[in-house]
């Protein structure tokens, strides 16, 4: 921090680039919450990274050096060595902690692909732009169902929506029950979009998780960091539908995620609950409820 006169009140009365989040607590809290994220995807940072995020907890090493540091590692490192995506997982986490460590927010469509292009500047040639083509994805809490995301045609219209909406409501209304209502809504209608190619379930928490941040709230405990892949499943449930088979988008996992988070409330967030046995052959439908009445 740069010179400049104190208040009465001991604090100082000029501007400074950094301070609140460059001390150790909240350094290794954005970096559990980035490091955490990449379980969405089933992915595992790498013993290099995780040397890297020690030197800068212990402040030897400014976290903009970090990405840099990967690439050189990267240049070097035989291809045959890299495993399950960790290059991947390495500079998604590196990208989504810068984003953490500096202040401002944006609740605008522009500003989410903005975090898109950051986080996977490094590893996705598409990064920031919408996505060209239907996905799906095989959800094993779906028993290898998908959710029917949103076309391309309709992703930015329904991001401009819903972010219109959020920014217009206002904080009036603002009892712990509403507020969860009201986020959880929100990440799951930026979900259910799916705007981009890769990467959207880490590229919209992180933006949630941001915009959860500008309004006061405490992100950087451990939920984020301990429950990354049950909040993915949470979001797959919540955005999931099949009336035949009577099955309706169901936000109470996604509610108790948020209500952890933000609340510190004590619900066990256990991956194995948000299973839809409908979906389930006879033999799948045992093995889960075995593991479900195994002790926490």
């Amino acid at each position: 921090m740069t010179g400049g006169s104190m208040t009465q009140d001991g604090f100082s009365s000029s501007y400074t680039s950094a301070g609140l989040r460059n001390t150790r607590e909240s350094k290794l809290a954005y970096w559990g919450i980035a490091l955490g994220l990449q379980a969405v995807d089933g992915l595992k940072p790498s013993p290099k990274l995780l040397e890297l995020v020690d030197l800068n907890v212990d402040g030897e090493l400014d976290y903009n050096e970090i990405p840099e540091l990967l690439r050189a590692y990267y240049d070097e490192v035989p291809g045959a060595e890299l495993t399950h995506r960790q290059e991947e997982a390495d500079f998604a986490s590196a990208r989504i902690n810068q984003l953490y460590q500096k202040p401002g927010f944006d609740l605008s469509v522009e500003a989410l692909s903005d975090y898109h292009r950051h986080i996977f500047q490094d590893t996705l040639p598409d990064a920031g732009r919408y996505k060209q083509t239907e996905l799906w994805k095989r959800e094993p809490v779906l028993f290898g169902d998908t959710v029917d995301y949103l076309p391309p045609s309709a992703s930015e219209r329904m991001l401009q929506e819903a972010l219109n909406t959020e920014r217009q409501t206002g904080w009036k209304d603002s009892a712990p029950t509403q507020v969860i209502e009201r986020i959880g809504s929100l990440t799951k209608k930026l979900w259910f979009v799916h705007p981009f190619s890769e990467g959207n379930t880490r590229t919209v928490a992180t933006f949630v998780g941001k915009y959860l941040d500008s309004l006061g709230y405490n992100v950087s405990n451990s939920t984020f960091k301990a429950h990354s892949l049950y909040y993915r499943n949470a979001l797959v449930r919540a955005c999931y539908i099949n009336l035949p088979l009577g099955i309706k988008p169901e936000q109470l996992y996604l509610t108790r995620f948020y209500e952890n988070l933000l609340y510190n409330a004590q619900h066990v967030l256990r991956n194995r609950d948000l299973f839809v046995l409908e979906l389930a052959t006879d033999e799948q439908k045992q093995s889960i409820e075995i593991l479900r009445a195994e002790p926490l």
